[in-house]
């Protein structure tokens, strides 16, 4: 059963967004080169047990230090 999103929840949900879109600017205004530079890292895991990209999770650890968040228990909690 799926519960009705309040016009609360909607403005909550929409300025996120709009906070998420901003850092997408930034970080590509500042640091253009930041995903290609993240994508040529080597990946030492054992590839058939890969769930996220390398690059998804140094961007990640990238993200959480520059919110001050310091585990990836914590990460998890607050960007989802």
């Amino acid at each position: 059963m799926k519960t009705k999103v309040t016009r609360k929840e909607a403005r909550k949900h929409l300025e996120q967004f709009h906070l998420a879109v901003e850092l997408v600017k930034v970080i590509k205004h500042f640091f253009p080169d930041l995903a290609r530079l993240l994508k040529q890292t080597e990946d030492p895991r054992n590839q058939s047990y890969i769930t996220y990209p390398n690059v998804i999770l140094l961007m990640t650890r990238i993200l959480s230090s520059i919110f001050y968040i310091s585990s990836m228990r914590k990460t998890s909690q607050k960007f989802n």
